[in-house]
């Protein structure tokens, strides 16, 4: 028989768009510049097109049910926003720490989760200029909502052993006018050494989880980590020794895996645990169409996702770490067994042996 010890429920890539209190829609406002590059170039842009209503209503229904049920604590790994606007930070800020009341609604919605940016962390999108333009530096609401990052954050488990959030921001060494912030790339070497010279000798009771919003795993010239963060981290996780690494940014699986940091000889294998986007807008307004008067095509789009997190003691005294993959449907966010590519919707790894 094994213990439950904790249960997180991990959202990510939000992007909240802003919303029309007179209009009849529910969703994010399209802005006319957003939904022409949506059209049609693909879903490069689709962080732009802001949070769907029925996705935060699904939210809503897990997230109580795990509240309750399981006491299941909240994280959010980045996006809250499409664009960074004060706005779309304070609708965000009112659906994870309250309730929103959108158009035309019998009821407010939300996870009246007061204290949710405790274990969150900021994306890319959250440092745009608050226009749906990708170049320029962010608003004040950035600050106001994620402040004194990087940040350390204790968890004591029932067990006696306790968790640790290391909570960075993954752009925060990003040119907003660069080809790094075009390509979405993660830059954050400064927020590294920062935490390191916080960090103190990790202790065999701790499990030490790293949120940002940029996957470690993830590769080519747009979305990844430059190579001189990756580098960085790299030494940082052995250094500091790193078991999970909770992420987004990335649209698709894999969700879980491990990875083998290796440096100065020795060697640290964690896992990367990567949600895709939960409340964004994954179908596209029907009456789209694109310059060709054709549907616009979304190859290989996932549903809206999140990761169901559960910590577990063991017979033998070690703790397991289980992660179960959401993917949404047109009731609910439901836990999948076999994923859409056949690969597991249930990843088990070990964090802790005493």
């Amino acid at each position: 028989m094994s213990e439950r010890l904790a249960t997180f429920i991990q959202i990510s890539d939000l992007h909240f768009g802003d919303i029309d209190l007179k209009s009849q829609n529910k969703d994010a406002i399209l802005p006319a510049l957003a939904a022409a590059l949506a059209s049609n170039t693909g879903p490069i842009w689709d962080g732009l097109l802001g949070h769907c209503h029925h996705s935060l209503v699904r939210l809503e229904q897990i997230y109580a049910k795990l509240r309750q049920e399981e006491n299941a604590v909240l994280i959010v790994t980045g996006d809250l926003t499409a664009y960074g606007a004060k706005t779309q930070f304070e609708a965000a800020a009112e659906f994870l720490g309250g309730l929103l009341l959108p158009p035309k609604v019998a009821s407010p919605i939300g996870l009246r989760q007061k204290n949710w940016n405790t274990n969150s962390v900021p994306g890319n999108h959250d440092h745009w200029s608050g226009q749906p333009v990708i170049f320029g530096g962010p608003t004040p609401a950035l600050a106001k909502y994620f402040p004194a990052l990087p940040a350390i954050i204790p968890h004591r488990l029932s067990s006696g052993q306790f968790i640790t959030f290391l909570r960075l921001d993954s752009d925060a060494d990003i040119n907003p006018y660069s080809a790094n912030r075009f390509l979405a790339r993660g830059c954050f070497t400064t927020q590294l050494h920062t935490l390191s010279s916080k960090l103190p000798i990790a202790q065999k009771s701790e499990i030490r989880v790293l949120l940002v919003h940029h996957s470690y795993t993830a590769s080519g010239a747009a979305l990844a980590m430059t190579p001189l963060s990756k580098a960085a981290l790299n030494d940082f996780i052995v250094d500091h020794a790193i078991s999970v690494l909770l992420c987004g940014h990335i649209h698709q699986p894999p969700f879980s895996t491990t990875v083998d940091a290796t440096h100065l000889q020795q060697s640290q294998v964690f896992m990367e645990a990567r949600s895709g986007t939960t409340t964004q807008i994954s179908t596209l307004p029907l009456y789209w169409r694109t310059v060709f008067q054709e549907r616009p095509k979304r190859p290989g789009r996932w549903p809206n996702s999140l990761l169901v997190h559960r910590l577990f003691l063991q017979e033998d005294g070690s703790i397991e770490w289980v992660v179960e993959t959401h993917l949404e449907n047109s009731h609910e966010f439901g836990y999948v067994p076999i994923l859409p590519d056949k690969s597991s919707g249930r990843f088990r790894f070990k964090v802790w042996s005493p």
